[in-house]
Formats: structure tokens, sequence, C-alpha cells
């Protein structure tokens, strides 16, 4: 992680070389000269430009992890999260990388990648966020929405760690001897602490999608959605808010970004959903290639060459549980998953990105966050605060746009039971929403007890939560495992 870092090489981290806009490629997503390589907390703070480079530079390395079977770093949830849930099935289990997770047999020295990508990330946004409040000289509307940036990517990271791992250190600054000190937050607290940070920077934020420079805005239809706006904070918080099981909040967001409604709507056409720049879309990652084209790593992954799933290149497909979860007429059975016959085998796969070359023209962004979970959310929240016709009318319109009738749930139970299963089909292989649906309702010991032991492992209750690192363990001496693991 980040116990052993000295004052001086602090910032070091987080500009070196390294991680220079150059290094990555990602001139795309900046469209402003790079900082020099003689980099330090003076320097860089000092003018709009060398900021701006810093902040994106920390959306580069997000996105340049990508989704890839041997990177367990965030941006791979949806492959993990499937995995580990009942959405994917690995081809071969020799894959040393995925087997764990497709097994749930997860151990603490097989999965220390994903914990310390994600705190390496935070480390550079806090200290960010610490030169970004020190500085004097940056214009100030370019500071405010740096630091709403900075503070979003934030709460985006702890929501996803306190998800996968319960409680969590709660690093909050660049203070490197308190940091090795540091013992596990109670998850409560990480909440707490994710609200008041995504609060924040939904404050900060331009409710307009930016252009580079942070002070020009897109005219309407031309917006590149890879910078967060108030409205990707205010969708995160309405998720966090409806994890935490406070529903009126959890409805007022999701009500802010849907009557947002020059930014976004449904779009009829499940193809284009996942487009780059779609009006479904609240914030997508731009993918960082080699050169000036790049698509998607979930599309790398995915979608499977007529020859099939193989052990190395395109090691999974869709489990036939969820490709049989569809209603008869839904629509996106017939858009979103595609499948390949060899042999007598027929593979099932996710096909919501349709560009499995990298290197294609761009045509596909990451979509990490979207307009229909939002009215899903809204719909489960007014679900439990009894307004069973409103749950049914933003329910309905999901189901309308994936070609279905109106759903005939017509109380709190029934409707929460249908809502979850719309989530089953609307969000699949997306940002291990599956996973983290079935824990945060109680029902995974009920799914993973049978799915598991048809994947070739055998479930536990204890494996709802990933181990701590073992690494981090010996490092850090007020850290404790998870419990069930050794």
């Amino acid at each position: 992680m980040i116990y052993f870092l000295t004052s001086t090489n602090r910032y070091i981290l987080l500009i070196s070389v390294n991680l220079l806009i150059a290094a990555t490629g990602c001139k795309k997503l900046l469209a402003v000269d790079p900082p020099g390589n003689s980099l330090n907390a003076a320097n860089v703070f000092t003018t709009d430009a060398t900021a701006i480079a810093v902040v994106t530079d920390i959306y580069a390395g997000l996105s340049a992890q990508n989704i890839n079977q041997q990177n367990q770093a965030i941006t791979s949830l949806s492959l993990y999260g499937g995995l580990s849930a009942d959405e994917i099935t690995l081809f071969d289990n020799s894959n040393s990388f995925l087997q764990p997770y497709f097994t749930n047999d997860v151990i603490s020295t097989t999965g220390s990648l994903l914990w310390n990508n994600a705190y390496q990330i935070i480390f550079k946004l806090n200290a960010a966020i610490e030169g970004l409040d020190q500085s004097t000289s940056i214009t100030p509307v370019v500071k405010q929405q740096l630091l709403g940036e900075a503070k979003f990517m934030l709460g985006f990271l702890y929501f996803h760690l306190v998800n996968l791992y319960g409680d969590v250190p709660l690093v909050l600054n660049t203070d490197y001897i308190e940091i090795a000190r540091m013992s596990r937050t109670p998850s409560s607290k990480v909440y707490d602490a994710i609200i008041e940070i995504l609060t924040e920077a939904k404050q900060l934020l331009s409710a307009d999608y930016l252009k580079s420079d942070l002070v020009g805005s897109y005219s309407a239809g031309s917006e590149e959605r890879i910078r967060p706006t108030k409205w990707a904070a205010a969708a995160l918080l309405s998720r966090a808010y409806l994890y935490i099981k406070n529903y009126a909040s959890a409805a007022a967001q999701a009500s802010e970004v849907i009557g947002a409604t020059s930014y976004y709507g449904l779009l009829p056409d499940l193809t284009a959903v996942f487009k780059k720049n779609s009006r479904d879309s609240i914030w997508q990652l731009q993918p960082i290639g080699n050169n000036a084209n790049a698509n998607t790593g979930e599309g790398k992954i995915f979608v499977l060459p007529n020859t099939g799933p193989s052990a190395s290149g395109y090691p999974v497909y869709l489990n036939t549980d969820l490709v049989n979860a569809f209603e008869s007429g839904d629509l996106r059975r017939e858009q979103w998953v595609k499948s390949v016959s060899v042999g007598p085998n027929t593979y099932s796969y996710p096909y919501k990105y349709q560009v499995g070359n990298v290197s294609a023209t761009t045509q596909e962004y990451s979509t990490v966050l979207r307009l229909s979970e939002l009215y899903l959310i809204r719909a489960e929240a007014k679900t439990y605060l009894n307004d069973v016709s409103g749950a049914q009318s933003d329910l309905n319109l999901v189901r309308k746009r994936a070609g279905l009738g109106d759903t005939p749930a017509d109380d709190q139970h029934t409707l929460v039971t249908a809502i979850l299963k719309e989530r089953r089909v609307e969000l699949f292989t997306e940002w291990a929403h599956r996973w983290m649906d079935l824990k945060r309702t109680g029902t995974i010991d009920v799914v993973m007890s049978v799915a598991t032991p048809q994947k070739g492992g055998t479930w536990q209750s204890y494996k709802a939560l990933l181990p701590i690192p073992e690494d981090e363990l010996r490092k850090a001496l007020n850290l404790r495992q998870n419990p069930g693991y050794n």
C-alpha cells in the first residue's frame, strides 16, 4: 500500500514521470501540455495547466488499468464481480488469476492487487486535494472543479472498497506516519465519509461537461462525458443512500439526475446505450491505448470470436442461469447477449460493448454511471417509502425500453423482488452490481450456496467479503484480517 512513504516522496509518487500524461498516451483526454519531468509540490499547483494535468493523469491511470484478467483493479470489477457472483462462467479453471474469484476461493495472498491499486490512487487523490487546497495561484473556477473531481473519485473508490472488504482504513491525508498506524474504520463510518465527500464534490462540480481547460463547456449533444459533473456525484450519492437504506435521500438524489433532461435520457436504441457520450451515460472512462484509437477492455474480454472462449484471450462466457433470467421478448436478451456455437456447445456472451478490437476506431467508452440505474434506485426507494405507483412507473420505464409490458407487481414485497430481478438483467456484467446487490439485500448466502458448488467451489458466509492482503497485514500492525481467513 503506502506505509513506507517519506514526506519527500509523497508528491514524487503522485507526479513522477511514469504517471505523466505523455507516458500514458492520454493527450486525447487532455488537450494541454503535460507538466515537465522535474515536478514537485511547489510548482505543480501554481498554474491551471499543471494542476489540470495532475488530476487528469489520475483519471488516465484509472482508465489505463482497464478491465484485464491479470489486472485486479477497480476497473476490472465487471469481470471479477461477475465471476464471483452468478453472472459469468470461467472456461478453464487452470487460470490462476480468475479461478479463485470464480470458485469463491480468494485467499489473502492472491487478491492483493485490487486493494493496492485502489489505495495507490487514493493516496494520489489525497495529495492532489492537499496541493489544490494550499494553492493560491490557480484560477478559482478551475481549482473548484479539480477539487470536486478529486473528491468524487475518492468517494467512488471508497464506495467500492467498503462493499468489497467491509471495514477499511479511511485514509484522507498524506501523513505517512498516521497512515502506517491506521486500523480499519467501521463500515458505517466509511459510509458517513463517502456521503460527506460526495456531497462536497457535488457542491464543487460543474453541472456542464467541461472541456480540457475546465473553463469552456461543450455544446448540447457534443459532450465528452469523461469528467465528473454534479450529476455524477448525485448519482453515486443516490446509490450510497440506497445501500444504507436512507430511501428518501436516495430517491431525492436520483430525481435530481433524472430531472436533468437536457443532459440525460433513456435511449430507445439499446445498441447505442454504451457508445461514447451516450445520453444514457452520466460518467464514462475514456479508454487509454497505445495509439490514437482505443476501445474498452469490456469489449476486448467479453466479446467472443467465432472460435468461442479460450483459456487465455477469451476466458469467460455468460452463466446459463443469467441468460435464462430474461423474460420472453426482452430486447436486452436480443441486443445485449450474443452467442457463438463451437461443435456441440453454445456460448453466450455480453454484447453491451460491441467492439472487441481495442485498436479499432474509438466507438465506445467504459460506462461507469448510467441513467437506468437511477430509475431502478428510485423505484426501489419509492417501494420502501410506500409509493407503489411511483415505483411501478419508474420500473416500467426501464421495462418499456426493453420491449416489455408493465410489471404485475403491486405491493412492497413483489415490487422489491421485481426490481431486483430487473437490476439483474439491466446491469449484468457492470461494475459488480449483482455481487453487491446480493450482499446488500441479504440474499447472498441463499444464491451462492447453490451457485458456488455449480462452479466447483464451496460457499461459506465469510466469503462475501474479500480478504485483506497478507502483505498489508505485515506492514500495518493495526490492521486485522476479515473473519474466516487465515
